[in-house]
Formats: structure tokens, C-alpha cells, sequence
């Protein structure tokens, strides 16, 4: 096994432990009711709506629900254990890898790669907005300062406000609960959210919050943020990867070189990590995960998955960088630096803030959605975004502009081309067939013209027939007026 990092071969991470991800394990843990109309404190020793006990929560399909109750003395499931499920890892010897992970016998490491360049454009594509903008329609979520916001379900947000949490409902705030310095909402796609705090993980749905068991399975080493790759849900901290999947916990060890908190990004088809100054494309086996350098070249700030469209988005330098699922690169500049770039997995527009405003790009086109800064902002499954920031928390629902009205073509780009590349050799000026050269002649023989080159009659050899792009070009021609 390596234990150095070799740009020409994959790096090998591994995989061992397990834990439910959805549940309450502490005597600290607590639910609010909910309420239609007025706000509920979901903090210990909240008023009477608190509940004296959780009741059994069903996980995600897949996991385990834990009972258990305020004042249990109910530790919560052993770590080390890996359950024998559908983890793909019930045939494998593991040790306890809790406290950095353990060795997999029997891995093979892929053959070395031969080091190629990405393709990445010598230049970059400048960005301006449109000359005819999209109608924005604003909904106002909450007036009161945010920071952070994560969309959850139709219709519903968790917002971060000052030193709470608040989960609205339309505009309507359904209840508030205290949680300090919250580094990361993450949509897990089960109708809950996990918030990742300070001093804490926890799980926030339409009933309250409560204290997750992964706080006491992370211990002093809480992870900072988390991504979402499908049905798996992937946490980042400075002692590596943890792996949350079918209702257990996997920790991923990165064997041979040091590395800072990685950023994770799923484009539907493979797992990105970018950690210091390197990109890696992740090919995950039943016992071990194989790290690809992507020889980019760039060192990005950023990284976000398109699973719509299979693509990889990153920010590097306020430049916005885009690869297809092919390996081609794209590379644009929006007006002002790019600062952070979001999309939602079942949604196609991707959203970009910068130091100045805020775009949307969707349908291949770009958007300025809100001019200044915003703290935080989630992508809904339509495409439209909420927007955190001093002003509170606002729905932007866009829709992209019609595409603009094909070019019009005319004799000089277009048609007088075919008919000397074509025609010429018999109708041009001084040929011995009679003249086809000027665009009066062709308009006035035109229907003649379009029904020979149409039945392949005209040209003769050694000239092929017209291809079906041509013709179609003579009849946008007729259509436009037969312009000059």
C-alpha cells in the first residue's frame, strides 16, 4: 500500500463502524410541539409545550429507530459494530477504525494512471446580463436578520436567526429553538434537516429539534459540514470522512498524506473531494475507496455537485468552473468574484452569489436574480432559491428568459455560399448552364430551386446533394423575406 501521494495513482481510503443516524440519546434532548400560529421554544426547561419525553422516531428507510426517553439511562448503539445489512461490509474482517480507521486485507490498488492534463480553456467566458431579463417574483419568508438557510421540504425552510433556530412554513413561523454558532444545515432528503453546531448535532423536522446520537458517536471532533450524495450522506472533519448510508456509520481513513477538512461535491455520478489545493474524482468499493487526481490544475475555494446534469462545479480565484460528465472544462467570469455556487439535486438552474449580487444560471443562460450581499442561500428541487440576509428570508423564484429568436439569414452570410459552393461549376457568371449567381436570380427561380436540390435532381455530379441542414437554411431564407 502507498504511503505517499503519487499524482499518477489512486489513493486508497477505508472503511469501517456504524451508528443510526436519526434518534435522541441524552437527557438533554427535546421536541416542542408545533404550533400554526405562534412561535414555540424548543430550548431545555422551555415553557409547558415542551415534551417530557421523545417519542420513537422512524429513521430514514433503511436505518433503525431508537427509543428512548428524557432521563434514559440508555447508552446509544455500539459504534464498533457493523450491522449486517446491505452495507457491502458484512464479509469483511474490520477492527474498531473509530479512532483513525483500519486496514482492509485483500485491496487491490488500480494500476498507475498515466498523468493527463485537464482540459481546461485557455480563456475565460465573460458573463453580463441579459439585455432582457427574467420576471422575478419575491416572497418574504421572514423579516428578521438571517444567516443561514436550508430548504427542508414544499414549502418549508429552517433559517438561523441570531442565536435560534426558526422553521417556517410559507411565511408563517411554525416554532424557533435555541441553537448557537450553527456551522451547517444540511437537507438530508427525509423531510429532517441535521444541524451541525459547535457544541452539538441535531436533527430539526416540522416537530422540533432534538440531539442526535452522532454528537456522542463524533465526540470532541465534530464534523464542520456534510454533503449529500444521493441517499448517503457524507461528513467532512479534520480526522477524515464518516459515511452515513443505510442506517449505518462508515469512517474513511486517508492512508498515505495529510490533509485539511475536505469539500465533497456528488454530481449524480461520482464523488468529488477537494482538499488542499487538490481535486480527486472517489470510485467507492464494498471495502475500499480508490482517490483519482483530477490534473485541473486549479486550486478551488469550492466545489458543488450538478446531479441534474452530471456536472462539477467549483470556484477558484472569483471564477465560476464547470466539468461535464465527459472530463471537458468551462471556465466563466461573472462581473464581480464568485464567492459560492449551490444547485439541488433534482433542480437544473445552478445559483452563484459573488462579492455583489446574486445570478442564476439556468437553461444555459445567466440571470442578476438580487443585487447586494446575502449570508446564505438553499436551491429547491424547482430551481428557485431562498436567500438569507440582513433583509430576512426571501423566496426568488425565476424563470429564464425565452431563448432569443433565431438569427435571421440572409443571401450574403448565408445563401450566396451554397450557391457558388454548389451551383457555381454550371449556373455562375459565364458558365455554359444558365445564370444562378445574384440573389434576384434565385428569388425569382426560387421554387424550382428548392423542388430540385429537394428531390436530389440538382446539383449533378461531381457535386453532392444539399444536406438536409442546407435546405432547411433555404427555406428560413424564404421564410425571412429572402433578406439581402
Amino acid at each position: 500500500m502507498a504511503s505517499n501521494l503519487y499524482i499518477s495513482r489512486p489513493i486508497v481510503l477505508f472503511v469501517a463502524s456504524a451508528l443510526c443516524l436519526y434518534g435522541c440519546s441524552s437527557a438533554s434532548d427535546t421536541s416542542p410541539s408545533s404550533s400554526a400560529d405562534d412561535s414555540t421554544d424548543a430550548t431545555s426547561g422551555a415553557s409547558s409545550d415542551s415534551l417530557d419525553s421523545v417519542e420513537e422516531i422512524d429513521a430514514p428507510e433503511g436505518g433503525d429507530a431508537i427509543d428512548d426517553t428524557a432521563g434514559s439511562d440508555e447508552s446509544p448503539p455500539d459504534v464498533s459494530d457493523v450491522s449486517d445489512g446491505d452495507d457491502g461490509l458484512s464479509n469483511t474482517d474490520f477492527t474498531d477504525g473509530i479512532d483513525g480507521g483500519v486496514e482492509v486485507d485483500g485491496v487491490d490498488v488500480a494500476d498507475a494512471l498515466d498523468e493527463v492534463d485537464a482540459m481546461l480553456p485557455a480563456e475565460p467566458v465573460y458573463v453580463e446580463p441579459p439585455e432582457d431579463p427574467a420576471e422575478i417574483q419575491v416572497t418574504e419568508l421572514n423579516e428578521v436578520p438571517a444567516t443561514a438557510v436550508s430548504y427542508i421540504a414544499p414549502n418549508s425552510a429552517l433559517a438561523s436567526v441570531g442565536s435560534e433556530l426558526q422553521w417556517l412554513t410559507g411565511s408563517q413561523l411554525l416554532w424557533s429553538a435555541s441553537a448557537p454558532s450553527v456551522r451547517d444545515i444540511i437537507d438530508t432528503g427525509f423531510g429532517f434537516a441535521l444541524v451541525l453546531a459547535d457544541d452539538a448535532i441535531w436533527i430539526a423536522d416540522e416537530d422540533g429539534m432534538e440531539i442526535s446520537p452522532l454528537t456522542e458517536y463524533f465526540g470532541e471532533t465534530l464534523p464542520t459540514t456534510a454533503t449529500r450524495a444521493g441517499d448517503a450522506i457524507w461528513f467532512h472533519s479534520e480526522e477524515g470522512l464518516d459515511r452515513w448510508s443505510d442506517g449505518t456509520m462508515q469512517s474513511l481513513t486517508l492512508s498515505g498524506f495529510e490533509f485539511e477538512a475536505p469539500d465533497l461535491a456528488w454530481d449524480g455520478v461520482d464523488l468529488w473531494m477537494q482538499s488542499s489545493g487538490e481535486l480527486y474524482r472517489l470510485d467507492i468499493t464494498d471495502d475500499s475507496v480508490l482517490a483519482y487526481p483530477e490534473q485541473a490544475h486549479v486550486a478551488f475555494d469550492g466545489i458543488v455537485g450538478d446531479s441534474f446534469s452530471a456536472r462539477l462545479w467549483g470556484i477558484s480565484g472569483g471564477d465560476i468552473y464547470r466539468r461535464d460528465a465527459g472530463g471537458l472544462w468551462e471556465w466563466f467570469r461573472l462581473p464581480a468574484a464568485a464567492t459560492r455556487v449551490k444547485t439541488h439535486p433534482d433542480a437544473e438552474a445552478v445559483w452563484v452569489t459573488t462579492s455583489a449580487a446574486t445570478w442564476v444560471m439556468s437553461m444555459e443562460q445567466w440571470q442578476v436574480v438580487f443585487d447586494g450581499l446575502v449570508a446564505d442561500f438553499a436551491v429547491e428541487p424547482s430551481g428557485y432559491a431562498l436567500l438569507a440576509g440582513p433583509a430576512g428570508v426571501a423566496r426568488y423564484a425565476v424563470d429564464a428568459p425565452p431563448p432569443p429568436p433565431p438569427e435571421q439569414i440572409t443571401w450574403v452570410k448565408d445563401i450566396a455560399a451554397i450557391s457558388a459552393a454548389s451551383c457555381g461549376l454550371c449556373h455562375g457568371e459565364g458558365q455554359f448552364a444558365h445564370e444562378l449567381a445574384h440573389r434576384e436570380q434565385w428569388i425569382e427561380e426560387f421554387d424550382d430551386i428548392l423542388f430540385v436540390v429537394g428531390t436530389g435532381a440538382m446539383p449533378l455530379e461531381p457535386y453532392d446533394s444539399l444536406s438536409e441542414q442546407e435546405i432547411n437554411l433555404l427555406k428560413a431564407w424564404q421564410a425571412d423575406g429572402f433578406l439581402e
